[in-house]
Formats: structure tokens, C-alpha cells, sequence
């Protein structure tokens, strides 16, 4: 864990997408555009209804939670995104500036266009890569249609000239940085421009005969496959253009009769597209997935008023933006957003409960409970799970203001360390009923901050940290042997403080730390209860955080020598071996399950990205596992068995609880005719919410952590079951059978 911040301790048929409301914003917003860059990652821009100014909000944990934006002051409603990168994002709406973001959304600068004119609307932006961007819209008064390009990442933008005609654009699709098309009106006809050399030239594709109306949303799924939507002028009823030639010619298509307007398109691939809008009072969303040429109308909640944006990351995942029906006639509609997910990553980020500034440390007695502590602002925080992270409670233990590490002996026993209420000193909070109540134990004099706390049973604790000023100088290992009635103070003079501590047993501890100069790293053991500490150097640059100790001979110490780093022992911490460098910058926490099985995590500086590692060999090979790209760095890990961890840590707007995917292990039998009972074994399957034979859902009839139970559904095929659960969805590895 990071000097000062902590520290960690190391222990031990096709089915239809089913929708769901992620969030209902405040009562005056309406967001009207998304862009999303992964399953994780989505940014959301739209107007307030009161104040027609502009409003933003992300999310970066794929929709669990969304948070506002700050933007600009002077911006109108904006009307669409466009998000390059996980940190790059460009906005337009009513006013001659684009509005961007080159960290993530954190803050929002102006990026002013050649034209000021106070009646300029702009409608539609597109950026293929984060320096190539072309912006649409319309001089109101006029009308004439206007485009704006940027190649430098909108230091600085130039006005392009159009077509002649084009009265209105609103929106633009690029599917490189030299392929693009823009869609609009010309008078009372539908027009599609396109450019193949990066907006040098720019010229009018060929309509369908008789078209009349506006096309409001383009995408494209390739160089030469767009489609376009909006709404016919004729009919009011709903427009669908397609173009196979890079938009030279389009054609119509057919989508489901009782649409009224399409607002906005995206093409996920060559053949898959998802588009929104509304119909007679609700919101709608239709689908294809052969091109166009069968469009299908998805079901969505009845609460919806209109759809007016969509951001697909894959064929099956999509995040859509628009507005709630009013819940009553002399009430207001409410912006909404409504997502479809049945996909899975190796890591799946899991939403603790609101109002928790950042988490510094998590220990998992099982793999079913988990306790996280961290900020609350302005107290200490506890998040607790009691089924594997399907859900999160909060606990805020009176006195505390910082809590920097907790341990678990069981899933009733725990202990927590920190900063009291007033950051003026340590406090050591203690529960003995699963979390229900929390109580301050008494600490030693002399005792000033408190970093680490580890116990080996539920009588045994050992805490670490360092002095208060004015009474000692060095390190303090704190112990007590009565399940916290009372505690014994040691002084270790040749330490600043201790970051880690762990016990392999009651009486064998190793802590790892920084020397009195904070110079060098060093370590401490002890194999008397705490009685004799030996005490050993390692080379100068190199930061200890954390050490985890599988036995009372092997320890693994994690930190950093100029690059992530860990080091071994084999003889109970006489001897260390030469540090591992594993890529990464720094390592702040580590868990071991047993001598070779380990998991690391922290933080790679040169990306702003979050690094988690395992080895299951001792530490000879080291293997980097995937998390979401929104998490900027992780404290701490707890390992419940060799394949079930969680970490904690952070990203760039909230706290984060990460936690290895599901994982199907063993299908029995794995072949059997349809009503027979079937069992699932595996990891992480704890509150399963569906199971389905190659599409085909199944009753489940029994499901724990590890075990699933469930039975051949009429219908099946032979094909993989797949498992979807809170933190992931997980597919057999070989096909099963129906006999």
C-alpha cells in the first residue's frame, strides 16, 4: 500500500435482450447523446430543461452508477459526444464552441469554432481517432448547413465547404480518419454527404425516389456499410437508409410498423445495427442483425417517454439515453438511461455503495465475505458483502474518520485500523457480530499511526505503523492475545513505520516498512510472539508495501526497486531473494493462498492504469491479468483460495471493488436428455440469475459460490451452458450434450 495511505494485509431459440433501467436522473436533466468506449466507460451529455444549459454524466463501471460533470460555464444543451478515448471526449450543442475533455471527463474546457454566430446549432460530432474530429449542424436563421474538422484535437478547428443545398446536418459518422458521412435535410428532402479523403471534398450521395423528410442519426459498421435514420415527412412515420458504396447510393429499408421517429443509429458491426426513438407515447429501440434486412422491435420499460441517443461496445451490449414519462400530469418527464447486457469480462467490476470517497483494503475470509474500509468523508468506512459481492452493505464505526486496513479471522471477527474522527491520531475499531456493531478498543500510549492490522485467529491480532510524535521515535507492532481486551506496544527504532504485516501464525510475524531516513526498505521478524524482532536491509531505492507469509517459512514482499517488484524467502525471512521485476510501477498489495499461488496488485504510472498479477509456480513467472481500463490503480487484494480474489482501489471519479470472473470448472453430466437434473461447479456462481442451454433458459433448482444445480429445459440443443451472475457471465468450456 502507498506511504500515507494506507497500507494492505496479506492473508490468507434467439432470446430477446432483456433491458434495464440503469438510472433516472434529476428532474431538470435530459441527456440527449452517449458515446461508451468499452463495457465500462460511458459518458452522457444533454441540457437542463430549466436553465437550457449543458449537462454531463459518466459512469465507469458500465452504468452500475453515473456521476455528474461539471461543464463550462456559458454552454448550451449539448446534443451529442463523441469519445475517441477512455480519456478523450468532444461535445457540441447550441453554441459556436465544442466543449472537450482530456482526462476522463474530470474537467471540461471550451474549444471555440471559426463562426459566433448566436444562432449556430450544432447537432452531431464524430472522432475517429484523438486528433480527427468533424462537428455538423445548421446557421438557424438561414437555414444553411455548416461542417467543422479539427485535425490537431481541437487546438484549433476550420470551417469545410458543402454541397450546395444543404440546409440542415445533423449528424456525422467516420469510420476513418479519411471516411466519412454526414446526414441532414436538403429543403424538404432527406441528403447524405460523404468524404473519402478527410474532408478535402465532400459530395451528395443519390436518395431512393420520393423521399422526403430528415435524416437525424448516421453510423457505420465499415468504409462502405452505413445506415441512416429519421423520420419521413410524408407519413410521419419512420425513415431507414442504407448504403453498401460508402454512401454513393442508398436504399430503403423496412423496420417494424408503430415507429414514429428514429433519433439516433450505431452499427457495432457490418451487419448489426441498433437504433432509437419513439413511437405513440413510449420510448422504442429496433434491432437488425442481417444488414437491414429484418428489423425487429425490442421490448423496453413502459416508463419510457423517448429514446434519443444509443452507444453499442459489442453485437449484445448497449447503453441508450433519453427521457421517463411523467409520473403524473402536473409533474415534469425525467431523463433516463436504459442498458442491455449478456456479457462477460475476466475481471468484473462490482459497485460499492454509494458515498465512499476511495477503499484502501479488503480481506475475504471466504469466498462468500468480504469486508472493504476505507473514506466516508467525513468518517471511516466499512463495505461488507455476505455473497461473494451480488451486493454491498455500508457500516460508518463511530470515532473513525480514515481506516486504512482491516482483517477477518471469520466472518464474525474483525478488526480495523486508522485515523480517529479527528485525524489526530490512531484508532483500532473491533466487531464481533459480522459488522453489526463496531467498537473503539483502547491502544497503548504512544501509539501514532496505524497502518496495517493482520490476525491469525480470532484471539490474535498484530497492528503496525509508527509513533506519535513527541513520544517515540521508530516503528510500533502493537498485539493482543485476548481478542483486543488488551494490547502490548513494541518499539522499532531502526524504522520510520511498518507498511505491511503478516502472521503465519501466533507467534511467527514478518513486517516490511521504510528505514528511519525512509531511504531503503526493511524488514522485520519476529518468531517469539513479538518478543525479539531480527531485522534485515533492502537495497537503497527499493519501497516495501506489503508481505504476505503462507507458512512461517515462505513470504512474498511487494513494492517497487524502479519498477514493480517482489521479493522471497524461503527460510522464514533470513534470507531474501533478489526482487522479481514483474512491469509495473508499483505494487502495493499482495495475498498468498499457499506457498506458490500469490496474487499482486497496484498501479502502472506510465499508463494511469490499474496492474494486477498472479503466479501459481512461486514466483518464477508472474501473469498479468485483465481489468477494466477505467480503474487507475488498486491498493489491496485478498485471495479466498488460489482462483477466488477481489482487490480494491480506484478510479478516476469513485472507489472500486474488483473481483476474478466466474468461472465454470466441471458440467455433470455433460451429456443427458431434456428434464434431467444437471450439475455446474466452478467459482464465483453465487446468486446466478440465469442459466441457459445454447440460448435455451433453465430452471435453476440450488445455487451456491460454488456449486449450481439445474436441469435439461424442453427445447435445448447441443451447444455451451452459460451462467450469468451479478459480477459476470461464464460459459462451459466444451459443449453439452442432449441425448
Amino acid at each position: 500500500m502507498p506511504p500515507s495511505a494506507g497500507a494492505t494485509t496479506s492473508r490468507s431459440a434467439t432470446v430477446a435482450p432483456q433491458w434495464m433501467v440503469q438510472e433516472s436522473l434529476p428532474l431538470s436533466q435530459l441527456p440527449a447523446s452517449i458515446a461508451c468506449r468499452n463495457s465500462v466507460d460511458c459518458w452522457a451529455v444533454g441540457g437542463s430543461l430549466e436553465q437550457g444549459t449543458a449537462v454531463g454524466a459518466a459512469t465507469v463501471n458500465g452504468g452500475k452508477t453515473w456521476t455528474a460533470q461539471a461543464m463550462p460555464s456559458g454552454v448550451g444543451s449539448l446534443e451529442s459526444i463523441a469519445c475517441p478515448s477512455t480519456l478523450d471526449c468532444f461535445a457540441v450543442g447550441s453554441a459556436s464552441d465544442v466543449v472537450a475533455t482530456t482526462n476522463g471527463g474530470r474537467s471540461w474546457s471550451k474549444q471555440p469554432l471559426p463562426v459566433t454566430s448566436p444562432y449556430l446549432q450544432m447537432e452531431g460530432i464524430a472522432c475517429p481517432s484523438r486528433s480527427h474530429c468533424w462537428a455538423v449542424g445548421v446557421t438557424v436563421l438561414t437555414p444553411v448547413g455548416v461542417l467543422f474538422s479539427t485535425t490537431n484535437g481541437g487546438s484549433s478547428w476550420q470551417s469545410e465547404a458543402l454541397p450546395t443545398e444543404v440546409t440542415n446536418l445533423y449528424d456525422v459518422a467516420c469510420s476513418t480518419t479519411s471516411d466519412c458521412v454526414a446526414v441532414g435535410t436538403r429543403s424538404v428532402t432527406p441528403v447524405a454527404i460523404a468524404t473519402t479523403n478527410g474532408g478535402g471534398t465532400w459530395t451528395t450521395g443519390t436518395m431512393p425516389a420520393g423521399q422526403h423528410g430528415t435524416l437525424y442519426s448516421v453510423a457505420c459498421g465499415s468504409v462502405s456499410s452505413c445506415w441512416a435514420v429519421g423520420v419521413d415527412g410524408g407519413s410521419a412515420s419512420d425513415t431507414v437508409l442504407a448504403t453498401t458504396n460508402g454512401g454513393s447510393t442508398w436504399t430503403a429499408q423496412k423496420p417494424p410498423s408503430g415507429i414514429g421517429t428514429l433519433n439516433s443509429v450505431t452499427c457495432p458491426s457490418a451487419t448489426v445495427c441498433w437504433a432509437v426513438g419513439y413511437g405513440t407515447q413510449a420510448g422504442l429501440v429496433v434491432s437488425t442483425k442481417d444488414g437491414g434486412k429484418v428489423w425487429a422491435k425490442l421490448p423496453l420499460p413502459a416508463r419510457l417517454n423517448s429514446l434519443t441517443g444509443i452507444a453499442c461496445v459489442s453485437t449484445t451490449r448497449c447503453t441508450a439515453v433519453g427521457a421517463n414519462k411523467a409520473l403524473a400530469p402536473s409533474l415534469d418527464i425525467t431523463g433516463a438511461i436504459v442498458a442491455t447486457n449478456n456479457a462477460g469480462k475476466t475481471w468484473a467490476p462490482q459497485a460499492p455503495p454509494a458515498g465512499i470517497g476511495f477503499l484502501n483494503s479488503i480481506d475475504c475470509h471466504e469466498a462468500s465475505h468480504c469486508w472493504a474500509v476505507g473514506d466516508g468523508s467525513p468518517t471511516g468506512v466499512v463495505s461488507k458483502t455476505t455473497n461473494g459481492g451480488s451486493t454491498w452493505s455500508t457500516e460508518s464505526p463511530k470515532g473513525t474518520g480514515l481506516l486504512y486496513d482491516v482483517a477477518c479471522p471469520s466472518t464474525s471477527d474483525c478488526w480495523a485500523v486508522g485515523y480517529n474522527s479527528l485525524l489526530t491520531g490512531s484508532v483500532l475499531v473491533a466487531t464481533t457480530d459480522g459488522g453489526v456493531t463496531w467498537v473503539a478498543e483502547e491502544l497503548p500510549s504512544g501509539v501514532g499511526t496505524l497502518n496495517v492490522v493482520t490476525c491469525p485467529s480470532t484471539s490474535d491480532c498484530w497492528a503496525a505503523g509508527a509513533g506519535s510524535a513527541g513520544s517515540v521515535e521508530g516503528a510500533v507492532v502493537i498485539n493482543t492475545t485476548d481478542g483486543g481486551r488488551t494490547w502490548v506496544k513494541w518499539v522499532l527504532s531502526s524504522l520510520a513505520t511498518l507498511q505491511g504485516i503478516s502472521c503465519a501464525s501466533t507467534l511467527d510475524c514478518t513486517g516490511v516498512g521504510f528505514n528511519a531516513s525512509f531511504s531503503a526498505a526493511m524488514v522485520v521478524n519476529t518468531s517469539d510472539g513479538g518478543f525479539f524482532w531480527r531485522t534485515g536491509t533492502f537495497p537503497g531505492g527499493t519501497g516495501l508495501f506489503d508481505v504476505a507469509c503462507p507458512n512461517t517459512n515462505d513470504c512474498y514482499a511487494a513494492g517497487y526497486a524502479g519498477y514493480g517488484a517482489v521479493f522471497t524467502t524461503d527460510d522464514g525471512g533470513h534470507t531474501w531473494d533478489a526482487s522479481t521485476q514483474i512491469g509495473t510501477n508499483s505494487l502495493y498489495g499482495i495475498s498468498c493462498t499457499n506457498s506458490i499461488n500469490c496474487s499482486t496488485v497496484g498501479r502502472n504510472a506510465s499508463v494511469s492504469a490499474g496492474s494486477a498479477l498472479t503466479t501459481s509456480n512461486g514466483g518464477l513467472t508472474w501473469v498479468t491479468g485483465t481489468i477494466p481500463s477505467s480503474v487507475d490503480g488498486l491498493y489491496d487484494v485478498s485471495c479466498a483460495t488460489a482462483k477466488e480474489c477481489w482487490a480494491v482501489g480506484w478510479t478516476s471519479s469513485s472507489a472500486v471493488v474488483l473481483s476474478t470472473a466466474p468461472t465454470v470448472d466441471a458440467v455433470s453430466p455433460n451429456r443427458a436428455p431434456i428434464g434431467s437434473r444437471v450439475t455446474i461447479t466452478g467459482i464465483n456462481l453465487g446468486g446466478a440469475t440465469s442459466v441457459s442451454f445454447d440460448g435455451t433458459s433453465a430452471r435453476i433448482v440450488s445455487d451456491n459460490a460454488t456449486r449450481i444445480v439445474t436441469s435439461v429445459p424442453p427445447g435445448a440443443k447441443a451447444g455451451r451452458i452459460t451462467v450469468v451472475t451479478p459480477i459476470g457471465t461464464v460459459s462451459s468450456r466444451t459443449p453439452f450434450t442432449v441425448t
